[in-house]
């Protein structure tokens, strides 16, 4: 057996073999970590490249019908199937359940012209008798809807999603997956300079011992500015003020930030008896921002009042009163004190 050695080159004193194995593992973990994110945000990519109504106007009816399901999933749908290449769909290219638990049927129409009553009309039989009776109905579509079409869908129960609130949806799920998008770019920044760091560190330190163990043969313990030697501290945490809590609360909500907003507190309150995070975010739908207007602590108890901007121009008032415990809400309410545009 023939065992061959490399010895040709020392890094501060530390032996090559040590050197290479620590570079070789640090660069592996960093071509797989880069691997599983890359891969983890290929459909995404997707998605935002498609969310832009000049790339839905080229696109064939079943391209478009493939493209609002991945729209409504994006959007927090649950279960979503598309019927639209069977004979028996009646009306209804896609079923979903929407994130407030609706069952839903999606008629989908990809057209250059109008839409008139025609397409609320069909959708309307296939969800009062058809296959898909019990379900509401839903219509998406890149063109516009006629008048007609439309108080005809809103007496009946029929929601639009014509090209107005179609690039609306479209925008708001291209942002969500930029601010996902920074944050993995943000975690990568960081586990690189922290391999970086790490493999400085070894090399260092495999210096430090050389050197040491050069000088003093006989001598095991570290030196004494080592950071080994050095006494550990811990530095005390507080949780923030009832008051701090419920201001970082509303500004969550004001940059919809979803993750934040459900870890103050709202998995807590304002949603029901039967909480989940999709309805909570379906909630906050047309929030543009709040801003807290007053406030004040007593103890645990916040109270003040808000004022909430809506993407639709409307301005509305509230009065609010949260207990807070350890950095989270615990419970509360709003009450609506008035609505102005």
């Amino acid at each position: 057996m023939v065992v061959v050695r490399w010895h040709a080159v020392l890094v501060y004193g530390a032996d090559r073999d040590w050197t290479l194995l620590a570079a070789a593992g640090s660069i592996l973990v960093a071509l797989l970590w880069f691997y599983y994110a890359w891969r983890q945000t290929r459909p995404e990519r997707a998605l935002r490249r498609m969310s832009r109504i000049t790339r839905i106007d080229r696109m064939s009816g079943r391209q478009f019908e493939k493209y609002c399901i991945r729209l409504l999933q994006a959007l927090g749908y649950q279960i979503v199937a598309w019927t639209g290449g069977t004979r028996s769909d009646q009306g209804g290219d896609i079923i979903a359940i929407s994130p407030r638990g609706v069952e839903v049927a999606v008629q989908c129409k990809r057209r250059k012209a109008k839409l008139g009553p025609n397409v609320i009309r069909e959708l309307i039989g296939a969800t009062a008798s058809g296959m898909h009776k019990g379900r509401a109905g839903m219509v998406m579509t890149n063109a516009f809807v006629t008048d007609g079409a439309r108080a005809y869908a809103r007496r009946n129960g029929i929601r639009v999603v014509d090209q107005p609130v179609l690039q609306d949806w479209m925008d708001r799920v291209r942002l969500r997956l930029d601010r996902r998008q920074a944050r993995r770019t943000n975690l990568i920044t960081l586990v690189t300079l922290v391999m970086l760091g790490a493999l400085c560190s070894a090399v260092i330190a495999m210096s430090i011992v050389m050197d040491q163990g050069a000088t003093h043969p006989h001598s095991t313990a570290p030196p004494p500015n080592s950071p080994s030697a050095a006494p550990a501290r811990s530095s005390p945490s507080t949780a923030p003020g009832p008051g701090s809590v419920v201001k970082a609360y509303f500004a969550a909500i004001s940059r919809h930030d979803w993750q934040e907003v459900w870890r103050l507190g709202g998995k807590n309150i304002g949603h029901g008896p039967s909480v989940t995070y999709n309805g909570m975010v379906s909630g906050y739908h047309r929030t543009a921002k709040d801003i807290v207007t007053s406030l004040s602590v007593t103890g645990d108890s916040v109270s003040g009042q808000i004022r909430a901007y809506e993407t639709t121009g409307t301005v509305q008032t509230y009065s609010f009163r949260y207990i807070v415990r350890n950095g989270v809400i615990t419970s509360g309410h709003l009450t609506l004190l008035g609505s102005r545009s």
